[in-house]
């Protein structure tokens, strides 16, 4: 009784899952008109349901439109777009509605009027959505752009990826570059943002060797790195024209980690670039082991990484006294290098 009980269950909840997998979808084509005529091309268009949890997303062609699919239902749409407040419509109801113009009125977002107080404090984004919060939606609308894009424009350009090793007096000892084929070059191999919350972005020692771990788009996105990090507002004379978003690990926090800048256009909202380097991670630490990200927004309104680094201290042991006597002496460690593992975007089309 108790295994044809057992047996019944599965199938029901094969029936059930099936049924949810062939549950009937609409389709809804967005077009997207801004009151000033400029473009919409690359604006972020989503469903979102009843609890605010987006079921399509997709980026914004050059006309403004796109076509979501999405199970029949009731939803509104929401546009987020780089430089202006989000716009969130009227209830729309799949399979009934199948088209719908947005015209977008929402208010531009002016980075340049915001004052940086020489002892800003560092604050959770999570918790605070204006000021240092409202520049970290920015920089994360290009962030989702980013990852929306890997799969929209595959046909535009291939990448490379390098590996150099540097003496610490700056020689290049060694270089390799790989080109790749479109769509198949991360800035980075893709872990998991809780993992790295809880285990830390750099493993391993001055005995073994180290392994570093870079952040990718899904990371600072993540609710992960708001909670373990704080942020405030910067300006640097170097760059006049942009607005830095600093961050660091929150207090306490004592795992190797990043901190670092994402640097904003604050006449246009776009990202520019993200520095990086690790912090209580040790020597790599001392000898400024870092990284770097840049952002490129294609003239179609995608965005796209164009140019990603790690820099990775190479730590060499001098023998001494100390060692022949089976002593591992710190002070006989130096640094003999660095090893830069990057890539960028080889732009096949100039006009794209």
């Amino acid at each position: 009784m108790i295994a044809t009980r057992k047996l019944a269950m599965i199938v029901l909840a094969l029936l059930s899952a099936r049924a949810s997998a062939q549950a009937p979808s609409g389709r809804l084509q967005v077009s997207i008109e801004t009151a000033d005529g400029s473009s919409a091309a690359g604006a972020i268009i989503a469903l979102v349901d009843s609890r605010d949890k987006v079921v399509a997303e997709a980026i914004a062609r050059s006309d403004g439109s796109r076509v979501l699919l999405a199970p029949f239902g009731s939803y509104r749409v929401r546009v987020l777009r780089i430089g202006f407040r989000p716009y969130m419509s009227a209830a729309v109801t799949l399979p009934n509605d199948t088209r719908i113009t947005i015209r977008l009125d929402a208010p531009r977002i002016v980075l340049a009027s915001m004052i940086v107080k020489a002892a800003t404090q560092c604050v959770r984004v999570d918790k605070e959505p204006e000021s240092t919060g409202l520049v970290w939606t920015e920089v994360t609308k290009a962030l989702r752009t980013s990852q929306l894009t890997a799969a929209d424009i595959s046909t535009v350009s291939v990448s490379r990826v390098y590996r150099r090793e540097i003496s610490a007096s700056g020689a290049v000892i060694s270089a390799d570059t790989t080109e790749l084929p479109p769509g198949t070059a991360r800035p980075f191999s893709a872990h998991d943002p809780a993992v790295l919350a809880r285990n830390g972005y750099v493993r391993g020692d001055e005995y073994h060797g180290w392994q570093f771990f870079g952040p990718d788009e899904k990371v600072f996105l993540s609710g992960e790195f708001a909670s373990t990090h704080c942020f405030r507002l910067i300006r640097k004379k170097d760059r006049a024209a942009d607005i830095g978003i600093a961050f660091e690990p929150v207090p306490g926090r004592k795992i190797p980690d990043i901190a670092g800048t994402a640097w904003v256009d604050q006449s246009s909202s776009e990202l520019k670039e993200i520095v990086f380097r690790y912090v209580n991670a040790g020597m790599p630490s001392e000898f400024n082991a870092s990284g770097f990200t840049h952002f490129h927004r294609m003239p179609s309104g995608s965005w796209i990484i164009d140019d990603w680094q790690l820099r990775m201290p190479q730590i060499g042991e001098r023998r001494g006294s100390a060692a022949d006597a089976g002593i591992f002496d710190r002070r006989a460690l130096y640094l003999e290098g660095y090893v830069e593992a990057g890539g960028g975007v080889v732009f096949t089309d100039r006009k794209n």
